[in-house]
């Protein structure tokens, strides 16, 4: 009977492990392949993801292809607005601590910008900015929300304010607009 305890433990883990895991689908091929190649043919990307069926999918599936198809029509130089509503489900969808989020709110902004928000567009950058905090090693989407936030403080002439908490974006972002006008 001693001998059967560890197998049945080793049985119990195994199970418990398999079903914690069900939790999270695994991707479409389709939205894996579209992944793979949104960067260098964002034009094909859009097309498929155009095509796609989004009625039966998942909201975990719909999160990351709102995503892809915001990168994609951004990609192509296309407008974001179509894209409202799906980063909107990214965006609840995906926590503050989900690398996915701070990309659903840097498409955010930029469609922002496409309306003339101004501060929703800062507001939704700095929230990414907030996100990537736990993520150094994602330099890419950092430099767009830098290039993003210097932009539009350059261009509507904030006054920038030191937050409480000290925050380390406030910085460039004054040290952009004070530069401004010497481009």
């Amino acid at each position: 009977m001693k001998s059967l305890l560890p197998v049945f433990t080793l049985w119990l883990t195994l199970v418990s492990t398999l079903f914690s895991c069900r939790n999270s689908e695994p991707l479409p091929l389709t939205l894996r392949q579209v992944s793979d190649y949104v960067d260098t043919r964002p034009d094909s990307a859009l097309t498929v993801l155009r095509r796609m069926d989004l009625s039966e999918m998942p909201e975990s599936h719909c999160a990351y292809y709102a995503i892809l198809l915001a990168k994609a029509t951004g990609k192509s130089e296309q407008s974001l607005l179509p894209c409202d509503s799906l980063l909107n489900v990214a965006i609840g969808y995906y926590g503050d601590g989900d690398l996915e989020k701070a990309f659903a709110l840097l498409y955010k902004s930029r469609l922002q910008g496409e309306m003339g928000e101004r501060q929703e567009v800062i507001d939704n950058a700095l929230k990414a900015l907030e996100v990537l905090e736990d993520y150094p090693q994602e330099t890419r989407c950092r430099l767009l929300l830098y290039n993003s936030l210097g932009g539009w403080y350059a261009d509507s002439n904030f006054q920038v304010k030191y937050s409480a908490k000290g925050n380390k974006r406030t910085p460039i972002c004054y040290f952009l607009v004070g530069n401004a006008g010497k481009r």
